[in-house]
């Protein structure tokens, strides 16, 4: 090691490159300048006196060393952080910007009403919330917390099921007048489907004694949810809807449920968040309040 001194910041700064995976995608992530971040990197290489990352490829890479120094002092830096901040936060408010995300129609229907009374609750917090039906990749775009429908695929995330979902079939009395409904599962392949996807025409159902299976003629396909609620009550079919979305149409008697003495298979609802972030106070808080009030707020939409 060179005579320069380095500082704890330092080797924080190379901790959260290293995580981040890039430059460019610890600078998106933290919104500091990539120059900073290169600067305090050299500044950590001179101190070590190796390189820590390796220049010589397009890829970002760590060099041994850099690997030996992630491995060694990035679960204390974590620990440092964790401990630090739960006493120097204990009788703090929740405060300071959250990046939440969620799919599109959850996000409108579940999320939103929750997300606005909490915000009622606590002044000084800012929720950066993105809802989107594209699957978003919460490190590279720096997202603390999100809430996914549905089994986690990515290993390096953290996953805490609160909940559960279920899609069922639904139609307007309008077609359930000109069509009639069907009775079981294998009469649904004389019906218009309105569908997210040409898959989505097999229907698996189950009842109290057995499963069965039902193909919808595809009449619509089109995504996401939102967009076959219009046509749904329209009566151009019988579309796959989320009992949440399509809840208080039934209880208005503008949508009908199909085959009501089947079911589908319900899909986990979870929040999920990095692996390697250290979560926050205001993070923590806010990951309580969602666990506690989805499952109300998702009973209150069941069927």
């Amino acid at each position: 090691m060179n005579n320069e001194s380095y500082s704890i910041d330092d080797l924080q700064w190379f901790i959260k490159i290293a995580e981040a995976g890039s430059l460019s995608r610890a600078s998106r992530q933290l919104d500091v300048p990539k120059s900073t971040l290169s600067r305090r990197l050299a500044r950590m290489e001179t101190a070590a006196g190796v390189s820590l990352v390796k220049r010589n490829t397009r890829a970002f890479a760590l060099t041994d060393a850099g690997q030996r120094l992630l491995d060694g002092t990035g679960p204390l830096i974590h620990k440092l952080n964790a401990v630090t901040q739960e006493v120097f936060s204990q009788d703090q408010t929740p405060g300071g910007r959250v990046r939440l995300a969620a799919s599109a129609t959850f996000g409108k229907v579940v999320l939103l009403p929750l997300v606005t009374e909490y915000l009622l609750q606590h002044e000084h917090l800012e929720l950066d919330v993105k809802l989107s039906n594209r699957h978003v990749n919460i490190v590279e775009e720096g997202i603390d917390l999100a809430v996914r429908i549905g089994e986690l695929a990515d290993s390096s995330l953290k996953a805490r099921a609160i909940g559960t979902v279920r899609p069922a079939l639904f139609a307007s009395p309008a077609y359930a007048s000109q069509y009639g409904l069907p009775q079981h599962p294998g009469e649904l392949s004389a019906h218009a489907g309105l569908l997210q996807s040409k898959e989505a025409a097999e229907i698996k159902l189950h009842s109290r004694t057995r499963t069965a299976r039902g193909l919808l003629r595809s009449r619509l396909v089109i995504g996401p949810s939102d967009a076959l609620v219009a046509p749904t009550l329209d009566g151009l079919g019988i579309a796959v809807l989320p009992e949440f979305q399509a809840a208080p149409l039934v209880a208005s008697g503008q949508l009908l449920r199909v085959l009501e003495g089947w079911h589908m298979s319900a899909l986990k609802v979870q929040l999920i968040y990095p692996t390697q972030r250290h979560q926050s106070p205001t993070v923590r808080a806010l990951m309580a309040f969602l666990a506690e009030q989805i499952p109300k707020r998702l009973k209150t939409l069941s069927i």
